[in-house]
């Protein structure tokens, strides 16, 4: 997508404008689903996210942004473009008083010129008494940690100063308590004594803020039965799932090229990595997969015959092409040989040596990978065969990398899970919109409770985190 032209004056849209391009974002989609995990515990009815970006932070929220391209990608039902720093100059948001419940901004304040012209703002467009949520990443940006105004000691200080009621409370990545952080301050409202700030509950949030710090596996645990309960429910409204009629003449057409491989003198595997059954059961033209097409091979003239294929037939357009297949020897080396190194080092595999247990996630990976034609799958069945009699673990390493496709399958990233796609999928089927063979039933129940190790944000750092 093209970079749109400024809308506004403002020297640094075009700056957002490319981030928001490239869907840009200051943390990670973990640490953001895990800040919406924590929003959604505290916020309700209509709030204002101010700075939002591409991200909902939460459902029922008003977006408010300098970037078009921030504001086109997130998927608010209300979006207005708007330069903050106009709010210095007297402008106003675009809202009349008392319309919001609560605010957000997460990693927004220390890019604001003028804060306090925000704040005043904030006391006409909320009501009185709701609170606002202030997450920042410690330290935020170059200038922040040199003054000290962009990580949460020095907003809590600057919001008290202007007489607003503070509360700092704690928001878990893995057992990291002190990256992402809140700073809740209340709208003033009216009593007996005049207008006053006060977080609610006060008291009670911060002891149970002192614990989460001192446990911060109770949030992470809600977290991810929060997550798997949508995952879980995604699956279910998935199963049964059609197979389209596309897929079936995709894998006849891949198969007879596996063979035309074969007659060139190319011993080839197809299969589909990462990727659950029902991903290549549901294929639709011009529909990209994550297929790879492995050559265990040094032939020369492979290049030009995929090459005069890819020319002629979308097989090829579909497939990704890998060559050579990185299958680790006893000593971690990479083999690039035939069928017969691969089933030789499976023999002699020994969990005993460096880097086994690397190895061993390799060739689970392999086996629990979508065999794309029938001599694939007897090199699967030959691997896994000879592998479970030298790792007694290693049945159980394969339902976990099949869990790992099914968690990227579910996996919520820049706002978007794939399954998604397959939802829609379904729905065109069912209203004969698309042809389909027949139907098939999902297994996921099998990998529910492996996806939580793959949720869990250690195994997210390392992405084939040990599974000792």
């Amino acid at each position: 997508m093209d970079v749109p032209k400024p809308k506004t004056n403002h020297p640094h849209e075009s700056t957002w404008d490319d981030h928001g391009n490239t869907k840009w974002t200051y943390v990670s989609d973990e640490a953001k689903q895990r800040i919406g995990f924590f929003l959604r515990r505290r916020l309700g009815g209509r709030n204002l996210d101010i700075g939002g970006g591409w991200y909902l932070h939460y459902p029922n929220s008003a977006v408010v942004d300098l970037s078009s391209v921030c504001l086109a990608n997130n998927p608010a039902q209300e979006k207005v473009q708007f330069d903050l720093d106009e709010l210095h100059n007297g402008k106003r948001l675009p809202f009349p008083d008392y319309s919001f419940d609560s605010a957000t901004m997460i990693s927004t304040w220390q890019y604001l010129e003028h804060p306090d012209a925000l704040l005043d703002e904030l006391k006409r467009v909320l009501k009185p008494g709701a609170e606002v949520y202030v997450i920042n990443g410690q330290n935020a940006g170059r200038e922040g940690c040199i003054l000290g105004i962009g990580n949460t000691k020095g907003i809590a200080e600057h919001l008290q100063t202007k007489g607003f009621d503070t509360l700092i409370e704690h928001i878990p990545f893995g057992n990291d308590t002190l990256t992402f952080q809140s700073v809740c301050f209340s709208i003033p409202e009216r009593d007996l004594f005049g207008s006053v700030s006060e977080v609610r509950d006060k008291a009670k949030r911060k002891r149970a803020d002192e614990r989460i710090v001192r446990e911060p596996e109770i949030f992470e645990d809600d977290f991810i039965n929060y997550e798997l309960g949508i995952r879980r429910g995604l699956l279910a409204k998935l199963n049964p799932y059609p197979v389209t009629a596309y897929s079936q003449d995709f894998l006849a057409r891949t198969e007879e090229f596996g063979k035309a491989l074969k007659r060139a003198g190319i011993d080839a595997v197809i299969y589909a990595e990462h990727t659950p059954e029902v991903e290549v059961d549901m294929l639709l033209p011009n529909q990209h997969s994550s297929c790879f097409l492995a050559l265990f091979d040094r032939f020369s003239g492979v290049d030009k015959y995929v090459e005069q294929r890819r020319e002629q037939d979308d097989l090829i357009q579909t497939l990704s092409i890998a060559h050579g297949v990185f299958f680790p020897t006893n000593t971690s080396d990479l083999n690039m040989g035939s069928k017969e190194d691969l089933l030789r080092n499976c023999k002699e595999f020994d969990l005993d040596e460096r880097n086994a247990e690397c190895s061993l996630r390799t060739y689970a990976d392999f086996v629990a990978s979508v065999g794309m034609t029938s001599g694939t799958r007897r090199l699967q069945a030959q691997v896994q065969s000879i592998l479970r009699k030298r790792a007694s673990n290693f049945d159980e390493v394969v339902r976990r990398q099949k869990a790992f496709g099914y968690n990227m399958l579910t996996a919520q990233f820049k706002q978007e899970r794939s399954i998604a796609d397959l939802l829609l999928i379904k729905q065109r089927v069912e209203r004969g919109e698309i042809p389909s063979v027949g139907q098939k039933n999902l297994d996921y129940q099998t990998y529910l409770h492996l996806m939580e190790r793959w949720i869990r944000v250690n195994d997210c750092e390392t992405s084939m985190g040990d599974f000792d």
